[in-house]
């Protein structure tokens, strides 16, 4: 070996010895990068990844779910006709009709300290938690959460859901 590899390899060692904590942080990193690249590659380009939305109720129908969080929910009880098992997408549930015409329920209210107070309404087989200024239904939307009723608006109609067998304080 030469005396200008021999010089830079021993200036190499000393820098190593002198900053053992950087040396041994940076091979941790490499090592972490290297083990989330194979876990990222795992997930998301294993032939199992397009069977993960589907979900299989008690009595062996499949429904194909979306993962949460997210502001409309449906509500997804269907039969199953037959031993087989079938698969109802949830683009085959929803039903467009008249907006007025809906029968939406008031199920609950969230008042937070910070001002972002959020309903619970059912209408149309489907679940809302929506909060202010937000749409639901279709064209609703959401113009005051109170502690027990919501004032919705649509069409410059005005509509007024209140909680059921509420107690007063």
């Amino acid at each position: 070996m030469s005396d200008e590899k021999k010089q830079l390899l021993n200036k190499f060692k000393k820098y190593a010895e002198e900053n053992r904590f950087l040396v041994t942080g940076g091979v941790v990193l490499i090592i972490l990068l290297i083990v989330l690249v194979i876990v990222y590659w795992k997930i998301y380009f294993s032939s199992d990844s397009n069977k993960s939305n589907l979900a299989t109720s008690q009595n062996g129908t499949k429904i194909q779910a979306e993962v949460l969080p997210q502001s409309k929910r449906l509500n997804t009880k269907t039969t199953a006709k037959s031993s087989t098992s079938t698969v109802t997408k949830i683009s085959d549930m929803i039903s467009i009709g008249d907006p007025f015409a809906a029968q939406l329920t008031l199920k609950g209210v969230v008042i937070s300290g910070n001002g972002r107070n959020v309903a619970i309404i059912e209408g149309n087989g489907s679940t809302y938690v929506a909060g202010i200024g937000e749409t639901i239904d279709g064209n609703w939307k959401v113009e005051k959460i109170d502690r027990i009723s919501v004032t919705l608006t649509a069409d410059n109609r005005e509509r007024v859901l209140n909680l059921e067998n509420v107690s007063g304080d």
